[in-house]
């Protein structure tokens, strides 16, 4: 067992559950000022409807998105993750995770946001992948930006205009807690080598998995029993034994899909 990759693991998943809560669905009030009117479509609405949106609820509403931008010169598009609730910002690049916080500024009718420097962590790339790296570090980090969002609860636009007035354009995909409309329970599962049988009786094949516990210094303290996962794990792609870190989400259809695992991370993992 490497410790180190289960300490990464734990802390990480001790953040997911103090800072990642659901964030609050959008709260909407008739347009009545002189700023336009955005068309919103929330999730819990049927059709479109014309509302503005506050600073208030912009700030929410960063969170609840992954936001993606195909940078020049980019292979693939670089993803934008706000944690509101402490007010940190990750983003993923072609090579290294860049990191920071930011702070917020919310004005009568516009919210603007301060990104500190940013760190980043030291995997080596090409020296290109890297020059892509540093190119988006230097375009979003000690920069203050006005924030506008445009929501849709499937393909949301956010825009950040720094004072320089360049432009910076996402799309944005919803977040696992918004898809689900809950808070995630962080579950850690051992995936034995093959599939088994779903059902005695039938020849569809599932994962056999089975949970395990881990204290915060990232040393097992408990292993339970193996069982029949009788869904997917999303995101994840099987080729042996592994260990992974999931999301674990109640659904609103408790009579066919009750549960819902997500993959979050993969602490372990052996080819067949």
């Amino acid at each position: 067992m490497k410790i180190s990759l289960h300490h990464w693991a734990i802390l990480s998943a001790t953040c997911v559950l103090s800072a990642c809560q659901l964030n609050d669905g959008l709260i909407v009030h008739p347009n009545t000022g002189s700023k336009p009117a955005q068309t919103i479509y929330h999730p819990t609405l049927s059709s479109p409807t014309t509302y503005r949106m506050t600073p208030e609820e912009t700030a929410r509403w960063l969170g609840n998105f992954n936001w993606q931008r195909q940078w020049s010169g980019s292979k693939a598009p670089v993803t934008l993750t706000f944690e509101t609730a402490m007010q940190t910002v990750r983003l993923q690049g072609e090579c290294n995770q860049l990191f920071g916080s930011y702070q917020q500024r919310m004005q009568k009718d516009q919210l603007t946001i301060t990104i500190n420097q940013m760190g980043a962590t030291r995997r080596a790339c090409s020296p290109e992948l890297m020059r892509q790296d540093d190119e988006v570090i230097n375009a979003l980090s000690q920069q203050r930006f006005e924030v506008n969002l445009i929501p849709d609860a499937k393909a949301s636009r956010l825009q950040l205009k720094a004072s320089n007035g360049q432009i910076f354009e996402f799309i944005g995909q919803p977040t696992d807690e918004m898809r689900y409309s809950g808070q995630a329970q962080i579950v850690f599962l051992e995936v034995a080598p093959n599939k088994v049988r779903c059902q005695p009786q039938h020849t569809a094949q599932c994962l056999q998995v089975r949970q395990i516990q881990y204290d915060t210094q990232g040393l097992k303290t408990n292993v339970g029993p193996w069982f029949v996962l009788q869904q997917e794990i999303e995101h994840y792609q099987h080729h042996g034994r592994a260990v992974v870190r999931t999301k674990k989400f109640t659904t609103k259809q408790p009579q066919t899909t009750p549960e819902v695992y997500v993959l979050d991370a993969i602490v372990e993992q052996s080819t067949l």
